[in-house]
């Protein structure tokens, strides 16, 4: 089964982490959300994977290397305009000797039935993966989830000045009536933070079945990766999931619904709820972060339109920076960082960082 991949786009709702990272390699618990999107096509039946990108070639191309590990083919196709990658599908699917073809995109996972997506031994019907309901005439606002099975034909409906809305339109006129929507209520999504939390939540209490997630289950809904350092005052409230060669220190609290990535530290009495901390991450002191994403120096609230860039590794950096401020050692120092950024903030987001992210623990 060939399937085209599109990881081609930067996102709205991602702001300053999605100029950083690709939507389709944002963690999803344990792994890259595209390395998701892969797997469970790998088990319905993928052989060979196209994939479309836009950015970050050499971090796709590490993530997924050449498909070995998949016993699947990989081959990547650059796009210079994200928003609009649609027209190479044609150029792609010309020399495929199958007649079907697979639509899907990295940041996003529909839950998809457990037999194979294409039945190669009988004629297959165009078929699209929605949102929430299998009948476009009973809501035509409804968007095209960016997943659809069909002809290799209809892939010349495809024009570069296409965006998804359009593409999916398209595709969805010239299946017409052949065309089976289905009705898709649960779609993991990396889209906007809002989604991105949301889908951690449903693959870590097994709302959204199918996905195995790595490390060791040390007690119900709690997930431990290798050489992890736990503080025995510190406390983890599931789900949760910490990534290998992590430090939680003392009376640290983590969860509920708290993803802590790789190499990360999680310094004393903080507390980390509803949120994802990326790779190599310093969590500082004394902090209580919720419905946050943090990826090193940069903090985002998913109830917030702006995201904030740390200058101090006092309150959050990269492992590096923390290291070096644990070096230093004063705690004049972390008071005056954490009061100089504070004061450079607007009051209105004064009041809500302080209410909602970096209200210090009372333990603190």
């Amino acid at each position: 089964m060939k399937v085209i991949l599109f990881a081609n786009g930067e996102c709205e709702g991602l702001g300053a982490i999605g100029s950083r990272v690709p939507s389709s390699l944002l963690t999803l618990v344990d792994r890259p959300f595209i390395v998701h999107v892969v797997e469970q096509l790998v088990e319905r039946g993928a052989t060979s994977f196209e994939v479309i990108i836009s950015r970050s070639a050499d971090k796709f191309e590490q993530v997924l290397g050449t498909g070995s590990k998949w016993n699947a083919e990989m081959n990547f196709h650059f796009v210079p305009d994200a928003e609009h990658p649609y027209g190479i599908v044609n150029q792609i699917v010309k020399d495929f000797p199958e007649e079907v073809v697979v639509l899907a995109h990295g940041d996003r996972l529909p839950h998809l039935e457990s037999q194979a997506i294409v039945n190669e031994t009988s004629e297959t019907a165009p078929s699209y993966y929605l949102s929430a309901a299998s009948d476009l005439s009973v809501d035509s606002s409804i968007e095209w989830s960016g997943w659809a099975v069909i002809t290799k034909e209809m892939t010349s409906v495809l024009t570069a000045n296409m965006d998804e809305k359009t593409a999916g339109e398209a595709l969805i006129r010239a299946a017409g009536n052949l065309s089976i929507n289905c009705a898709m209520p649960t779609v993991l999504s990396a889209r906007t933070f809002e989604q991105l939390l949301a889908a951690q939540a449903a693959v870590m209490t097994g709302e959204f079945k199918g996905i195995q997630v790595s490390g060791r289950e040390v007690s119900s809904g709690v997930w431990v990766g290798e050489h992890v350092t736990i503080h025995p005052t510190a406390t983890l409230a599931g789900p949760v999931f910490i990534g290998a060669g992590c430090c939680i220190a003392q009376n640290a609290h983590i969860g509920p619904n708290a993803v802590i990535g790789d190499n990360c530290v999680v310094d004393d009495s903080s507390a980390v709820s509803n949120s994802l901390v990326m790779n190599g991450t310093y969590i500082g002191e004394g902090l209580d972060l919720g419905y946050c994403v943090m990826d090193r120096d940069l903090l985002v609230h998913a109830g917030m339109t702006s995201s904030l860039t740390l200058e101090t590794a006092f309150l959050i950096g990269g492992i590096d920076e923390a290291s070096e401020t644990a070096a230093m050692g004063e705690f004049t120092a972390q008071a005056a960082g954490k009061a100089m950024f504070l004061l450079s903030l607007p009051s209105a987001a004064l009041n809500n960082l302080w209410t909602k992210m970096l209200k210090p623990n009372a333990a603190s």
